[in-house]
């Protein structure tokens, strides 16, 4: 809503998407990779301060704590459904910590 515009009401569930997904859905859909990974990886995520979502063109950017065999951030693109991994340790999990 601006001074001279509004803009339509979004769909339930679709207040705030980009690239086709709300904050919650992309940390869920980078929480199911890290997941699925658990075993593998022997990873877990940090009781607290474990994500930060944050808005990035066409999408989110996805950071979370992980611990146990790896530690640090890992951090995530997320645009629609697709999940992509951006940095050394997102990319390590991505492979089930095979390198």
């Amino acid at each position: 809503v601006t001074a001279t515009a509004e803009t339509p009401v979004a769909p339930i569930g679709q207040a705030g998407a980009r690239g086709g997904v709300n904050r919650s859905k992309a940390r869920k859909l980078v929480l199911a990779v890290i997941a699925a990974m658990n075993g593998p990886c022997k990873i877990g995520t940090a009781r607290s301060g474990a994500f930060v979502v944050r808005p990035a063109a066409a999408g989110w950017l996805v950071s979370v704590r992980v611990t146990g065999k790896l530690n640090g951030w890992a951090t995530w693109r997320v645009t629609g459904t697709a999940v992509t991994p951006l940095n050394a340790l997102a990319k390590r999990i991505a492979v089930g910590c095979r390198s």
